[in-house]
């Protein structure tokens, strides 16, 4: 038996030998060429030399590299897996494996396999520079841009220009402009005529045309059809002087702000929003809407930043006529867990009045209706009651949470909310409780277009009797049931640039049903309309 051993070894050994001898040849070969550039004639040596030995691991290192300067990131990932199962301690196969899953934007794998090259490879530029990348993603902007830093001190030829390029762009989000400057400059300095410098010099000439203007403004008008304008409830019937409740109008919006103070740690500023609306049939129906904001921002940590703004609002209808106005205030908590990928904390409180006298009129409390049939006197008495019942003026709390969520792959943004209501008028009629829910979504599509999607749904509880008709019996309160809406809104909108980013033109689709237990609230509408948009950039 130990005979046929040693026979058997004395065959195995020089094979295994010559296999590893082989290899070594050829991944010397291969690595000759690529240092060469010629990755292209590499690469089937890198192969060759993986097929000889099933021990060899750094001939998958190497071919790892090389397909990754072909952009063949999926592919280098699967050999740098196999480099690795071949000698799970080599570092450097983590840290290519790294670079090819965050340009396959798979960055929680990224982060895995960098930390596991850490502990040997923190004096490797391109860690530092692979490091500060998924650091700004993260939403650690410090630690990323000392990380580049850190990078560009190991070896600048080895990350440049794209160390220099991204440091500037976080160090102007971060409020640095005379830093990012200077981080440009050196971009275009190593890649003077280059795609780097050239995006260089844009960035340059975006920051000197904003210098010192921490304010955007923005005109849209638009024409739009609206299926329900007078919101006309199932089964209702239309007051003798609207023909129709269907018509077309004129929009306009006008939205502008200023940012007094913007540094890294603080935001003041303040805003004002003004839509109008002129019907072209129903004119009674159009109206203003003006609203002022101010707020103030502040960074508590890195990740931790704290919102407080205020609210004035005022709108008129018919040309002139007070309708509401509103005070409020929202308090909010944001959490930044990664470049657009945010959770949100928030309130809102506001004190509301309706400047319209309330309808006092109802089917039960004319001079002898049915089924109270009051005389004349009763009668006024119970509109005067039914008026002070229908007084919405009243004050209301919101509280929720706000989660924003990006698909790179798809170039989408998602954002979603849900939230709590609670209303207290002064007339029993619109007090309720309830709670609501709405999704957004935002898609870049091929030719600079941007798809938009709204899906959105409340629930309010109204927390007394109705005193609005409905199926008998009815009348004043307490004797009608109480109020129920569940109320689903769906938007679908379409925009694009037509000059650079100065002009824009959109088309948008909304839905709304309102299901309410009465039925001058249970109403449907449509609304479709073409807009043109002026904004400076």
């Amino acid at each position: 038996m130990r005979r046929w051993l040693a026979l058997a070894l004395l065959v195995v050994c020089p094979l295994a030998a010559r296999a590893s001898d082989e290899s070594d040849v050829l991944r010397a070969r291969g690595a000759l060429l690529a240092a060469e550039g010629k990755c292209n004639e590499a690469i089937p040596l890198f192969q060759r030399a993986l097929t000889a030995d099933p021990k060899e691991a750094r001939a998958g290192l190497l071919l790892g590299r090389c397909q990754i300067a072909a952009k063949q990131y999926a592919d280098a990932q699967r050999t740098l897996e196999d480099a690795l199962r071949r000698d799970p301690n080599l570092a450097e196969a983590d840290l290519e494996l790294a670079i090819a899953q965050y340009h396959q934007e798979d960055f929680a794998g990224a982060r895995a396999s960098l930390e596991k090259a850490r502990p040997g490879l923190t004096g490797d530029a391109r860690f530092q520079l692979y490091d500060g990348l998924l650091l700004l993603r993260e939403g650690k902007r410090s630690d990323g841009i000392a990380a580049l830093q850190r990078a560009r001190q190991i070896d600048p030829k080895l990350v440049e220009p794209t160390a220099s390029y991204v440091e500037g762009l976080a160090l102007e989000n971060q409020g640095d402009r005379s830093e990012a400057e200077a981080a440009m400059d050196r971009v275009i300095a190593t890649d003077p005529n280059g795609r780097w410098g050239t995006a260089a010099r844009l960035r340059l000439d975006q920051w000197a045309f904003s210098r010192g203007r921490n304010y955007w403004a923005e005109v849209t008008v638009g024409y739009e059809s609206d299926s329900n304008v007078v919101l006309r409830g199932q089964g209702v019937d239309l007051p003798s002087d609207i023909s129709d409740a269907a018509d077309w109008r004129t929009v306009w919006n006008i939205n502008a702000g200023y940012e007094f103070v913007n540094t890294p740690d603080w935001g003041v500023g303040a805003a004002l929003n003004y839509t109008g609306t002129q019907q072209h049939v129903l004119t009674d129906f159009s109206y203003d809407y003006l609203v002022g904001s101010a707020w103030v921002d502040r960074r508590l940590t890195e990740r931790l930043s704290a919102h407080m703004q205020g609210d004035y609002a005022y709108g008129w209808v018919n040309g002139g006529n007070s309708w509401v106005s509103e005070v409020a205030a929202t308090p909010a908590l944001d959490w930044l867990w990664a470049v657009n990928n945010y959770t949100r904390l928030f309130g809102r409180f506001y004190w509301s009045n309706y400047y319209f006298d309330p309808d006092s009129q109802a089917a039960w409390n004319q001079e002898g209706s049915a089924p109270f049939d009051p005389d004349a006197g009763e009668a006024r008495l119970l509109q005067s009651e039914t008026k002070v019942y229908r007084n919405r003026d009243g004050h209301g709390e919101q509280a929720g949470v706000e989660q924003g969520f990006p698909l790179l792959a798809l170039n989408t943004q998602l954002t979603g909310s849900v939230l709590y209501l609670r209303y207290h008028a002064q007339g029993g009629e619109y007090s309720f409780r309830g709670a609501g829910a709405w999704a957004t979504s935002e898609t870049l599509l091929p030719w600079r277009i941007t798809l938009r999607t709204l899906a959105a749904f409340t629930y309010r509880g109204y927390l007394n009797n109705t005193s609005f008709e409905n199926v008998p019996p009815f009348g004043p309160p307490p004797n009608s049931d109480n109020r129920r809406d569940q109320i689903t809104d769906t938007e679908i909108s379409l925009e694009r640039p037509v000059y650079w980013d100065w002009l824009l033109v959109s088309g948008r689709w909304h839905y709304t049903h309102a299901d309410s237990t009465v039925n001058v609230f249970d109403y449907e509408r449509i609304i479709y309309g073409a807009y043109f948009t002026v904004r400076i950039p």
